[in-house]
């Protein structure tokens, strides 16, 4: 799987363990005020389907949260975070 992309990185920083909006987060995360929320909120639906983030709420945009995973930092986490491998995996 691909490395995280700059905005994701920067989203998955600003997530923490209480659901907030995808205002909030863009907010936190330091992405420029001009930019549209639909970056904020892609970067999040690829941080949920790796497992590095959950959602709650409708599939409406006003009233999706978002927030950092639970259950710890796995090493397949780790790799997508950083674009590394584990060290047991060939090369």
């Amino acid at each position: 799987m691909r490395p995280l992309s700059d905005e994701e990185r920067a989203v998955l920083s600003a997530l923490t363990e209480d659901f907030v909006s995808a205002t909030v987060v863009k907010v936190r995360s330091g992405l420029p005020r001009g930019q549209r929320n639909e970056t904020v909120l892609a970067a999040c639906m690829g941080l949920a389907q790796r497992g590095l983030a959950e959602r709650a709420g409708s599939g409406l945009r006003s009233t999706l949260r978002w927030r950092k995973a639970r259950g710890g930092f796995a090493p397949e986490r780790e790799r997508h975070l950083h674009g590394t491998r584990n060290c047991e995996e060939a090369p």
